[in-house]
Formats: C-alpha cells, structure tokens, sequence
C-alpha cells in the first residue's frame, strides 16, 4: 500500500463494495475450475488453468499462467497454504492431501488415506493443522478428516450428507462444516481429541453450497452453486446480504489483495475468476501479517533505553494542547517504567534523535478501565509533530493497533488516522502487549502482539524521538529498547 488512501480504504465512501467483477477472460480455466488461494505476494492459486491437472498462478492484474502440472492421476479441489508458503492440495483423485515446495515446486504426498472418498476442501487452524472435507458424490455422503502437520490422518466424522465447503473460526476454537445436498452448514467443537458438539449453523430451502471462507471477524462467506452468489453469515448464523457473482455456478472463493479486502471467486460457467471488495480482510490473508516480533527474530544489535531511578536520558514533553503535571508522575521501579497517569496527560521521550529503525516497548494495563496511552516514533521534542502508534481500550476508536499522526504532508502538518486493517489485539488487563514501530524511510510500520495492524507509506519526517504517553490511567512499560536499521 503505497498512500494513506489505501490504508484509509475501509472507510472510504467512493469504494464500490459487493459488486463483482471480472479478473480472469472467460474459459481461462476448464470446468474443474476450484481452489482458490492466496500467496505472501498476492498471487491467486486456483486448480485447472487451461487443462485438468494443472493449478494455475493468476497475478492481481489477471495474468495467468500454468504454476505446476499435478503427477499421475492426481487432480486438484481445494487450495491452502501454510505459513511457509507451502501448497497444500486437496487431491480427490488419489486420495491425497498434496504438498508443493514453494522454492522447487517439487510436489509430494503430504497425507494418504485409502478410507477417503474424494477429499475436497482445506482449513487450516492456528496450529498448522488441516481440516479435509470428504464427500461421496456417488453416494451423497461424507467424512471429515484431521491432518496433521506431521501427515497423520484421522477420521473425525462420517455419515454426513455431502461435506464440501470447510474452514475454522479466528479463534481456532470451531469447525464450520458445509453440506452441498442437504445445504446445511455446521458448527463443532475443535477439542483435542477431535471434534464435539455439533449444531446446525444455518439452512438454505434451495440451490447448493461449495467453499466457504471466514472473514476476520468470523463471518463465513459461503459460495451458493446454482445461485450466482457467495452468502455471508454471521457467527451467530444470520444471513448478512449475498453478493452476486456474474455466474450461476460460483465453487469456490478466498480473501486477498493488498489488504485482505479483495475476494477471489472460481466461477464455473465461465470457467474463470470473479473478484469483488469487501469491508473487512479475510482470516487467510490476516496469517500472512502474523509472524514473530524483530526482537525474537534476531536479539543481536538492540539498544537499551530503559532508564534508571532518575529517568536519564529521558524528558517529559508536551503537545501544544496539554500540560505537564505539577508532579513527575513517571517512577522506575522493580524494573518496570510506571505512570501515575490519572488526571495527567504525559508524554516521556527519549532524548536521543533517531532515524530508521525499530522501537520495542512492552506494556500493560494494571486495572480495568478504558485505558489510554501510545507509543511515540519521529516525534519532535517540543510535541508538535508526532507520530502515534495508540494504546487504548476505550469506547471509539482509536483504539490498540491504530495509528494516527500530527505531521507534515506536502509541507503543511495535518492529522492523519490509520484504523488498523484487523481485529484488536490488546490483551487483557495485567497481560504484557508488545508493540514495535519500524521506520525506514517514508515506511511506518506498526506490529502489535503477532502481526502488522498498521502500514503508513508517506511519512514525510525522516528522523525524531521516540517515546511513550500516559492519558489519564495507570500505566506500566518494559523491555524499551531501539535498533538501527542500515
């Protein structure tokens, strides 16, 4: 994302959301056309590019072409990757769940089993582990199967009516399961040994179900074969609206784009992919933004910035609207930087002017409220300009993961706000955050708790202090540390 519009987009009022559009020509893909998925760099993966046996590799722009040629009689359904960026494919023909390498494109067998009909759909959990749907066509059955990062299968349901569409909850915590035939979609308990406590999630009274997909907030977008559109409901299982897709015969979808907010459809009467804007990303596009902190990546290279008793090195600043408190109300102790921040507004820099690189703070919440504070990079000592990675719980945003700014753009200084593309991620009250702002160049990026929530790409201050701000709540810091980036 290259301007702030584009981080802005989720509120952008001239953005048509739910209106499809063509990506692909039509008869691009044969009518085995299935899949789809998403790479790291946004490339769309769908089975059936020109031929059968093929998974095609289409670029955001349209540009397909043929990515890996399936052996034997090996033929493709559902598509997923994992967060190496390795394929997995549900292989329907032998009995396989399919692995390629994503540096040689050498393809293995990831899983067999002789007991599965026609594995058809992926889901893959937090953990790494793969759901498969199983139905038989044949016999309008189905099975559902667990495998394993390490390859072992085991058969977690049978005699089911055709299960099709497959995916699990943000959390981790629930497999929904699709029936094409019956048109039901279930719910079940993920446990550790299995799956429990199944319940009907919604009924449709006609036409079929294919793939499904949850969004970040737990919403499934559910394709509906014979009808045209793709049907998203709620976790409570309310119908939300449903999204015609230019087709009557829509098979498959997936989240992608440079936010998550792009759905991909395999569109079987036109044999090619549909593509519409929607206001929230995808679960599957959310997992390539998680990943460790740079601190854990490399511990090499970091500089300290915890300060002692008397905080030096460090100096209480002001924006132009507040006041500093009549007290210090900042104290080190136990090894812990506190703020007594009721009533006070209080912004700590450090005194050191820094350019590109990294800022680690940890921080927590010590009672419940609705708590406020940040996290300060390239921000000028006298508090005009700033640049705010925000800490608050509260009632509106902005709230944690957000980004906003004082700052210079085009030579006048603005206020720019930067809503975070996912879910908060605060943790609870006494629980450690970990924040860390990356600067390098006009790039600002922010990661909180596992994953980017934040890119700005137009940041027109090349160097500043940072820093942290209490805002009438107690608030606790550690681990303050900086590294240089080359």
């Amino acid at each position: 994302m290259k301007t702030i519009a584009l981080l802005l987009a989720a509120a952008a009022p001239q953005e048509e959301l739910y209106v499809a559009t063509p990506l692909t020509a039509a008869g691009a893909f044969t009518e085995g056309i299935e899949g789809p998925a998403c790479d790291r760099e946004g490339n769309i993966y769908a089975v059936n590019f020109q031929k059968q046996q093929t998974i095609g590799r289409v670029t955001p722009d349209g540009k397909g072409e043929v990515y890996v040629t399936l052996p034997g009689q090996s033929t493709g359904n559902g598509i997923r990757f994992d967060r190496a960026g390795r394929m997995y494919i549900a292989d329907y023909v032998g009995h396989n769940v399919l692995v390629v390498d994503p540096k040689t494109r050498e393809i293995r067998v990831h899983a067999h089993h002789d007991g599965m009909n026609q594995p058809n759909d992926l889901a893959i959990a937090p953990d790494g582990t793969f759901y498969a749907s199983d139905p038989s066509w044949k016999h309008s059955t189905g099975q559902l199967w667990r495998v394993g990062a390490d390859g072992k299968v085991l058969k977690l349901a049978e005699g089911m009516s055709t299960t099709n569409g497959i995916d699990v909850s943000p959390d981790g915590k629930i497999l929904y399961v699709n029936e094409s035939v019956s048109r039901k979609t279930w719910a079940f308990d993920i446990t550790a040994e299995g799956i429990a406590n199944k319940r009907l999630l919604i009924e449709f009274p006609d036409h079929g179900y294919d793939g499904m997909r949850c969004d970040v907030d737990g919403n499934l977008y559910i394709s509906r074969y014979g009808k045209g559109v793709v049907a998203v409901v709620s976790p409570q299982g309310k119908l939300i609206r449903e999204i015609g897709v230019l087709g009557a015969k829509p098979s498959n979808l997936c989240f992608g784009g440079p936010d998550g907010r792009t759905v991909y459809v395999t569109e079987v009467e036109h044999r090619r992919l549909v593509q519409f804007r929607v206001e929230r990303p995808g679960l599957e596009w959310l997992r390539w933004q998680e990943g460790p902190s740079a601190l854990e990546t490399d511990a090499t290279g970091w500089t300290d910035l915890m300060p002692g008793a008397e905080l030096k090195g460090w100096k209480r600043a002001l924006t132009p609207q507040d006041s500093l408190a009549a007290s210090n109300p900042w104290r080190v102790e136990n090894g812990l930087l506190a703020c007594s921040g009721e009533k006070v507004k209080e912004m700590l820099l450090h005194e050191t002017e820094r350019g590109d690189g990294i800022f680690h703070v940890e921080w927590r919440a010590t009672k419940a409220g609705d708590y406020n504070g940040g996290v300060y990079v390239r921000t000028a000592m006298d508090g005009k300009v700033w640049h705010q990675a925000q800490v608050a719980m509260s009632a509106k945003p902005p709230v944690v993961g957000d980004f906003f700014a004082v700052t210079p753009i085009g030579g006048e200084v603005k206020r720019i706000d930067l809503p975070s593309r996912i879910p908060n991620r605060a943790r609870p009250v006494g629980e450690w955050n970990t924040y860390e702002l990356a600067c390098r160049g006009k790039s600002v990026t922010l990661w909180v708790n596992g994953a980017v929530t934040a890119r700005w790409d137009a940041c027109e201050v090349p160097r500043g202090h940072v820093g942290l701000q209490v805002e009438f709540f107690d608030l606790e810091f550690r681990s303050l540390k900086f590294k240089t980036l080359p």
